[in-house]
């Protein structure tokens, strides 16, 4: 399952986590396509950003109200197509560093270990690379398709 949640952070963090709102739920045996499940999401999150909605509020009448994204949480599997990085077991693949991993005989398989504290961190050009060449590598698709 791939949901999509989000939460109200003017909230008292307890009352926070008892509201976490369901915006989207994808499940099935394969990984979604990223863009297809996210898009109607992010599409409505700028709508609200740039637009607004009316929200009639007890006891102060009706408020324009604006949305504004904080933060995007995720798990480890949904991270690197999120940030257009290879999944997390290819030779540099942690999100966060340029920590090399080596591979080792784990069970019937293998695995790839990093070892260590933290590697070189990734820059805020290295991520806008790898966005790009995601969104040419896409657009590509399209193309070939």
């Amino acid at each position: 399952m791939w949901p999509i949640q989000a939460c109200i952070n003017e909230l008292s963090p307890l009352t926070r986590r008892d509201n976490m709102l369901l915006c989207g739920l994808y499940y099935g045996k394969s990984k979604p396509d990223i863009n297809v499940i996210l898009k109607p999401f992010v599409d409505e999150l700028q709508t609200l950003h740039s637009v607004g909605m009316n929200c009639n509020i007890a006891g102060y009448g009706v408020h324009l109200v604006k949305v504004r994204t904080l933060i995007c949480s995720v798990g480890s599997v949904a991270r690197a197509p999120l940030q257009g990085l290879m999944q997390f077991n290819p030779l540099f693949g942690c999100s966060f560093c340029l920590s090399h991993s080596s591979s080792v005989e784990r069970g019937r398989g293998f695995a790839q270990i990093y070892e260590g504290g933290l590697g070189q961190p990734r820059t805020s050009e290295q991520h806008i690379l790898a966005l790009r060449r995601l969104e040419n590598y896409k657009m590509q698709l399209t193309i070939d398709t």
